[in-house]
């Protein structure tokens, strides 16, 4: 498929099927962050929600365009689903929180983030 046919915006995304590789070991040990820092960047960023780490389910970790992605799914309190992402590009890594408003897959919410559409 050529760049140009690619959907450009997120919505877009949905229906798609993106498949990429996991990363090995294919767990949230080994994500570059630790799970505390993960949790306080959401008790930031989510507030009024008070997240703990009991309230992340990790999904997976991905190779996306040459980015490390390691992806859990949130829920808040009035039932919104959220993704939470760490991303690693060489020695640089970034936390991401954000509600799934276009019923992204996780595969296809990290592609969208990794091309900067969230």
């Amino acid at each position: 498929m050529a760049e140009s046919e690619f959907p450009s915006k997120p919505e877009d995304l949905a229906g798609w099927t993106v498949e990429m590789p996991r990363l090995t070991p294919d767990t949230a040990e080994s994500c570059p962050r630790p799970m505390e820092h993960i949790v306080e960047y959401l008790r930031t960023e989510a507030y009024p929600e008070q997240p703990t780490d009991a309230d992340l389910e990790f999904l997976r970790t991905a190779s996306v365009e040459g980015v490390d992605y390691w992806i859990w799914r949130f829920t808040e309190s009035d039932g919104s689903e959220c993704f939470v992402t760490v991303s690693r590009r060489g020695n640089e890594t970034t936390v991401g929180y954000e509600t799934n408003y276009d019923g992204l897959t996780p595969e296809q919410f990290m592609l969208a983030e990794s091309r900067g559409w969230i």
